[in-house]
């Protein structure tokens, strides 16, 4: 088995993992988010038991994508902890907090209790989109990292306008598909309320994406590079756009589980643009770009991943299949009951 396979393979892995916890664990933070436009108690319990089924198995995506790092790569996986570490302990702060806010909400009948873990669910979900952006923005934009690999900047590095952009692109994008996924698994007359937000959201999410692509295409010209030479690629682009016109389409005649499925896809669409922008790059230096860490020159000895290789191949089909499973078993609209969250 070639190291040049290997590498690719690995840098797929970590995509892979990336596009799942976009795609899944996005419309629970979605859900969280337009967690305030419940107007009562029993709609705010349809929302929890939405993704009561599934919220904690999304989430262990991001623990692949860390684990992908450090088998596959782990020079990387130094370089981008330690720099981001202040993020990464904002987003970590932001996990354990929405999961004490679903477990903790029902515990009491209380209003008063009600209220302030629903403001929690809410706070971070959106703590937790917005740090996810703020990682990737600044993963993409590229870190100040010697030749060593240290970060030589402060907190204030990862914040401008084109992170900022970035961070907010990535909350409407999450609320898009979570507002899908609610319409998918509610009733009237909640559906019908949510049905109203559709158009806003969508247009939030049209609006943030294009001004994020003028964005990427004027400030970072190393993501556009080889879009700039093999402009076919941009096709990628057009096949997003003529997604969310099917996304807008089926909302409005109600054909909830095609939209989700093309919000799925917008999802895909805009990580393949980025995974070939980046490729083989996967922390681009803002000091040097000799000081860039790739899949070539940060990667694990050939021996190490094929091991690994192996274990993925066995493990990730057990994984897909319990998924799978999951989903189907829990496929329908949300009925609370008293057992409920």
């Amino acid at each position: 088995m070639s190291v040049e396979f290997l590498e690719i393979f690995w840098y797929c892995i970590i995509f892979i993992a990336l596009f799942a916890f976009a795609a899944l664990d996005g419309f629970d933070l979605g859900v969280g988010i337009l967690h305030p436009l419940a107007r009562k108690d029993e709609e705010r319990r349809v929302f929890l038991n939405a993704i009561g089924p599934v919220w904690d198995g999304n989430a262990v995506w991001l623990v692949i994508v860390a684990g992908g790092l450090f088998a596959g790569f782990p020079h990387v996986f130094a370089t981008l902890f330690s720099s981001l570490y202040d993020l990464m302990m904002i987003l970590l702060a932001g996990i354990i907090f929405r999961a004490v806010a679903i477990e903790f909400r029902s515990k009491s009948e209380s209003k008063a209790w009600r209220a302030i873990w629903d403001y929690a669910f809410f706070f971070a979900s959106l703590v937790m989109s917005l740090a996810v952006g703020f990682v990737l923005a600044n993963i993409i934009k590229g870190l100040p990292i010697d030749s060593n690999g240290i970060f030589q900047g402060s907190f204030g590095t990862f914040f401008d306008f084109y992170t900022i952009v970035f961070a907010i692109s990535v909350v409407s994008l999450f609320m898009m598909h979570g507002l899908i996924f609610l319409l998918m698994k509610t009733e009237p007359p909640l559906r019908q309320h949510l049905r109203r937000w559709a158009l806003p959201v969508v247009f939030f999410f049209v609006l943030c994406t294009a001004i994020l692509t003028l964005s990427t295409w004027f400030l970072n010209p190393h993501m556009t590079y080889i879009f700039r030479q093999k402009s076919w690629m941009l096709s990628f682009a057009g096949v997003g756009i003529l997604l969310t016109l099917f996304i807008i389409r089926d909302v409005f005649i109600g054909h909830m589980g095609r939209a989700f499925i093309w919000s799925s896809g917008v999802v895909l669409v805009l990580f393949s643009l980025c995974a070939l922008g980046k490729f083989p790059t996967l922390i681009h230096s803002s000091i040097n770009s000799c000081n860039d860490l790739t899949i070539y020159n940060a990667r694990s000895s050939q021996k190490t991943l094929t091991v690994l290789f192996y274990i993925v191949v066995i493990g990730v089909p057990f994984v897909l299949a319990y998924s799978i499973w999951l989903y189907r078993s829990f496929r329908g609209k949300v009925v609370v009951d008293s057992h409920s969250y």
